[in-house]
């Protein structure tokens, strides 16, 4: 129904059909009603659903969402559906309203398995797109089976590129409109469910970087995970975008101007409800300690949705800093967690293997591993540059320059307690492509953990762990 005047609606239907005809299309993803003016219409949906032309040869299909303009111009989603028929969804996901399919889509993805014991590292594909230089963060995605998503380093537009993982195959690269105030260094991604509690899969990006030492408001960006096309775009009124600061007087400081603290790896709880930060630092040659910050309680981005009548999440994505100075309340002041140490290579020397690196290192880089590792300084390249929460909540694994590690959670989901990490792989510099890796994830699975640095500068090489009793399996 579309609304004619201020007391009356009109019942409308639309062709799709001619439209999809006329520009060589054979199907969408979205439709967009506007006026000749380009304006919004605003709608009063009682129902919405796709009908062949033939009404009797298909039953009609819902579709996911339709947007409405308020009054003050913000978009707002009217009405929510199940969701498109191209997702990985049937038909008895949808019985039992909304709630039960968020409970069902949360215990699905929490219900995965971790690997007790990783086999060698090997080299999985390279990025077909060269131009994808600096992987800064991998996320698997729940939608499609076997893509990763993953985003550039700092200075680039912000694009959200999707990557099949078996072969490297960029298949999609999609625009999302988080530009407009000015402010772009992500630095890590996360799949988890949305935060609205719809059930639907969320991408969380992390624009955290501050390196410049400039910054004193972050922001995490939230958006349905989207459909694969080749060219896209994730308008502002599609994202939720948190803004974050860290409190005044924890770290030296002038005056009254918050700290310094440079994050590079983030988490998110499964449901959506809560955050983890990571410290990136060199701090004390490298030791640390690395702090690990977390949102409080009351405060999380579900707590942030639920109480958000007037799409002021959406307004922060249009214009950043502004909106999220104009609405103090939803900023987010995070709190500290933990504090750990960057994890050294040297303490664990004894279980390094030279031969554990395939395609093999050189003859110095061996030499240097077996004979010289316990004089070799690997300070500066202890920092944590990523990470990603297992779907279990019962670890995280964390990537460095120097090596990969796990670490333990003595209590799921819960990083107030963190164990002493395990080290999966070491890397080489000038001589490994995975020597500054920045980009980790957990595959959807939660057997197979996957990498990427930022060091190759094209055609990046994704490499793979496989759980050791899967892979010893396959070759009974």
């Amino acid at each position: 129904a579309v609304k004619a005047d201020d007391s009356e609606f009109l019942e409308a239907s639309f062709l799709v059909a001619p439209a999809l005809e006329s520009s060589g299309m054979d199907k969408f993803d979205k439709i967009v009603l506007k006026d000749a003016k380009g304006s919004g219409f605003a709608l009063r949906v009682a129902r919405v659903e796709i009908r062949p032309s033939d009404a009797a040869a298909e039953t009609p299909r819902e579709v996911a969402e339709v947007y409405s303009k308020t009054e003050g111009g913000s978009p707002a989603i009217s009405i929510r559906s199940w969701l498109p028929g191209d997702a990985n969804v049937d038909d008895a996901d949808v019985e039992g309203g909304p709630e039960a399919v968020a409970l069902r889509s949360l215990e699905n993805f929490k219900s995965r398995p971790r690997c007790e014991e990783y086999g060698a590292p090997v080299e999985r594909s390279r990025i077909s797109d060269a131009s994808l230089k600096e992987p800064s963060g991998f996320a698997a995605s729940r939608r499609y089976e076997g893509i990763l998503w993953t985003h550039q380093d700092r200075d680039t537009d912000p694009y959200l590129y999707a990557v099949i993982a078996s072969t490297g195959e960029v298949v999609s690269k999609i625009y999302v409109d988080t530009k407009k105030y000015g402010e772009t260094d992500w630095e890590d991604i996360a799949v988890a469910l949305c935060p609205d509690g719809s059930g639907d899969h969320c991408v969380w990006i992390a624009d955290s970087g501050n390196v410049a030492r400039d910054r004193e408001t972050f922001y995490v960006h939230v958006m349905k995970e989207p459909t694969l096309e080749r060219w896209g775009k994730i308008e502002a009124h599609q994202v939720w975008t948190f803004p974050y600061q860290f409190p005044q007087g924890f770290h030296a400081s002038e005056g009254d101007q918050r700290p310094w603290v440079d994050v590079e790896s983030m988490m998110v709880s499964p449901d959506g409800s809560r955050l983890w930060l990571m410290e990136k630092t060199v701090n004390s040659n490298g030791r640390g300690p690395v702090t690990v910050w977390q949102t409080p309680v009351g405060s999380g981005p579900k707590d942030l949705v639920s109480r958000d009548d007037d799409n002021i999440l959406r307004d922060v994505t249009r214009r950043g800093r502004d909106a999220a100075r104009e609405n103090p309340s939803f900023v987010i002041q995070v709190e500290l967690a933990n504090k750990i140490h960057n994890p050294t290579v040297r303490e664990h020397a004894a279980s390094l293997r030279a031969d554990a690196f395939d395609p093999p290192l050189s003859g110095w880089a061996r030499d240097k591993y077996q004979n010289e590792l316990s004089s070799f300084n690997w300070n500066k390249l202890r920092a944590i540059t990523g990470a990603d929460l297992h779907p279990s909540g019962r670890s995280f694994v964390a990537c460095t320059y120097s090596g990969i590690w796990e670490y333990p959670l003595p209590k799921p989901y819960d990083l107030t307690e963190i164990g002493r990490p395990k080290l999966l792989s070491l890397t080489a510099k000038l001589d490994d492509a995975y020597w500054q890796t920045e980009a980790v994830a957990y595959g959807a699975n939660g057997k197979e953990i996957f990498l990427a640095s930022e060091y190759y500068k094209g055609h990046q090489p994704i490499r793979h762990f496989g759980c050791r009793s899967e892979l010893e399996g396959s070759l009974e």
